[in-house]
């Protein structure tokens, strides 16, 4: 009996995370039942990868975290037909074909049974707080960049996430006077924050306070870092775009180590940029700081 597991880059770096840990939890569990387990990385650059073109999987990964796979290959472009060598397509996670969205699963005999997909998704995990029964690792390099941060942040308990719009580096006038309400609250306030974004206008104006602290990313000067930076720098170097790949990881850690995180999203839900926090993090509170509530959740501090 054979598995074949797809898990296809293509969107933000939460969804690549969250879907490694349903796709490791659920290979782990194939494992228990006999199968043979194979993975499939899809950097799908190009239009699809909003970080970089192609990568290999253990550029990123720890390889020793997915060792229920017995082989473990990285391609260029999703496999989207259903019918790959020996497998045939069996579902998708969310949508209806192969290759489109987080990860698939192909099987030799599609009549075979299979554990249940396990639901680890941001809501589950906000909402209902279940925590994944195995949480994959990231490569040794980057947790050692992460160690080298921590003692810019080690007396700072609180941090301020705000994830704005994707695919678009204006900024209207409802997000600055946002910003504007955001720094008048934190001028007033005696503690030091961690300040995380992937806007430029607002980290720019939240990193010239005292008591805020942002993540030493390079070549800010170069491109900024909205999430679909690739989109607009696509001549640049692949090893400057390595590097920011890494360091958005890097900090996508970094926020499992605060007490609170207060969480602005123009995306309507929570961004899945705090997956790896919340599932690392159990007692760390999410506070909403969305400008329709009128920052009333503020006076918290």
């Amino acid at each position: 009996m054979k598995v074949l597991i797809q898990l296809t880059f293509n969107n933000g770096l939460g969804n690549l995370y969250c879907g490694a840990t349903e796709l490791l939890n659920f290979a782990t569990e194939c494992k228990k039942m006999g199968y043979s387990c194979e993975l499939i990385f899809a950097s799908n650059h190009g239009v699809d990868n909003k970080y970089i073109n192609y990568i290999d999987f253990e550029e990123i990964f720890d390889i020793s975290s997915f060792q229920v796979f017995d082989k473990i290959t990285s391609i260029e472009q999703s496999i989207k037909d259903k019918k790959y060598n020996e497998y045939y397509f069996f579902a998708a996670c969310n949508v209806k074909d192969p290759g489109q969205h987080w990860w698939d699963i192909f099987l030799t005999d599609t009549t075979l049974n299979l554990p249940d997909k396990p639901q680890y998704d941001i809501h589950t995990l906000y909402n209902q707080k279940v925590l994944p029964k195995i949480l994959p690792k990231f490569s040794t390099k980057i947790y050692e960049k992460v160690e080298s941060f921590k003692s810019k942040i080690s007396d700072v308990k609180k941090c301020i996430q705000v994830r704005h719009n994707d695919y678009t580096l204006n900024v209207d006038d409802e997000f600055t006077n946002y910003t504007s309400s955001i720094i008048e609250i934190i001028k007033d306030n005696s503690e030091k924050f961690y300040i995380s974004s992937n806007n430029k206008f607002f980290l720019d104006n939240l990193n010239k306070l005292d008591n805020t602290v942002i993540y030493s990313f390079n070549n800010l000067d170069l491109f900024s870092n909205d999430h679909s930076y690739h989109y607009y720098n696509r001549t640049i170097n692949r090893e400057i775009l390595l590097e920011r790949l890494i360091d958005n990881i890097c900090e996508m850690i970094i926020l499992s180590e605060f007490e609170v995180i207060f969480h602005h999203s123009s995306i309507g839900w929570q961004s899945t940029f705090l997956y790896y926090s919340l599932s690392h993090n159990k007692n760390q509170k999410l506070i909403n700081i969305n400008w329709r509530d009128n920052l009333k959740n503020l006076n918290l501090w």
